[in-house]
């Protein structure tokens, strides 16, 4: 017998938000938000909402400003207070700009330390984000990749990339 996913019997109103949302409906993107930052109607995706809330927000739409700061604010605070799931959460906020500063080097701190707590995703996107600001040139990101090959996390653990990565950021200096 299969699992019962709720993500697979989405209500007919959801999925009336969604595709108003994907036609860049700024109140549909607000009931998105909503939606899932509450996770009644839906899983709760607290990224997904984010996301939802930004770009209704960028659109002027002043409650779903209201709903991004409030996430902005409690995912912080639980950062702050080394909460692996909102470390995870205040990472892609980083990440992204939503709410936040876009902050690339935040964003990988924000990573490295959910996943040390044991984040179940943290550890795979932590070694994304490293490999990908790294290839673009951010010595600060070559030098946290060069320690995840080194211990392994995100990726199995390889010395000779681990070197290659510490010279080349050494080369940027």
């Amino acid at each position: 017998m299969s699992e019962y996913r709720m993500e697979d019997h989405q209500s007919e109103e959801v999925l009336r938000y969604k595709e108003a949302a994907a036609q860049g409906d700024r109140d549909a993107l607000f009931e998105l938000g909503c939606i899932y930052y509450i996770g009644e109607q839906a899983k709760q995706d607290i990224d997904y909402a984010a996301e939802c809330f930004a770009k209704a927000a960028e659109q002027g739409h002043e409650d779903a400003k209201k709903g991004l700061e409030w996430i902005c604010y409690s995912c912080m605070r639980g950062a702050k207070k080394k909460n692996p799931a909102d470390q995870y959460h205040a990472a892609l906020l980083c990440y992204h700009g939503y709410g936040v500063k876009k902050d690339q080097e935040q964003a990988i701190r924000w990573l490295r330390e959910a996943s040390d707590a044991g984040h179940p995703k943290a550890s795979r996107e932590v070694f994304f984000y490293a490999e990908q600001f790294a290839r673009q040139g951010d010595r600060e990101a070559m030098l946290e990749l060069a320690d995840l090959f080194e211990q392994g996390v995100g990726v199995t653990k390889d010395a000779e990339q681990a070197a290659r990565w510490r010279e080349q950021a050494r080369k940027e200096a």
